[in-house]
This record gives C-alpha cells, structure tokens and sequence, in this order.
C-alpha cells in the first residue's frame, strides 16, 4: 500500500500508487481519511509509535488544507514526500 511504501521512505513508489487512486477518481479528501485510518490501526512492527504520532500530525495538516480547498494531486503527492521524510529520519 501507499503508506508501506512512505513507511520505507520510498517516495517513487508511493506518488506513483497515490498516482493511480488519483486515476481511478478517489478524492483528496478520501484518499487521506482512509491514510489517518489506516495509519492509526497500523501495528508497530511497520511503524514506531513516534512516526505514527508525526504522521497522523503530516496528516492532520494535510487535511486542513484540503478542506480550504488545495485538494490537488500535487497537495497528495507533497504529503507522501512528508510521510517517506518521517520514516527517513526515524531510520
């Protein structure tokens, strides 16, 4: 999934799935819902309890501006590049 691929830092792979939704006509603002619910019910032997509170923040952020009306590919792709720096730095 997206998020496995930003829990990797792989920041290719994760814009080119996020990508792909885009293609098939899931809006912005279900496409990062479904990653604050995932993200929360993810187990942490994908994700330190540290990185998940950074990226339910990256997240929460995200859905912000979205709501003000930047729901665009490119707001996407910017908060996969966020959650893969996340996981970066946590290795």
């Amino acid at each position: 999934s997206i998020l496995d691929f930003c829990s990797r830092g792989n920041v290719d792979l994760a814009c080119k799935s996020l990508a792909e939704l885009w293609r098939f006509g899931y809006s912005a603002l279900d496409i990062v819902t479904t990653f604050f619910r995932v993200t929360k019910s993810m187990p942490h032997s994908h994700l330190s309890e540290h990185s998940k509170l950074e990226y339910i923040k990256e997240i929460g952020t995200f859905h912000i501006r979205i709501d003000d009306g930047s729901a665009s590919l490119l707001q996407l792709s910017a908060l996969c590049a966020r959650l893969c720096a996340v996981a970066r730095s946590e290795s």
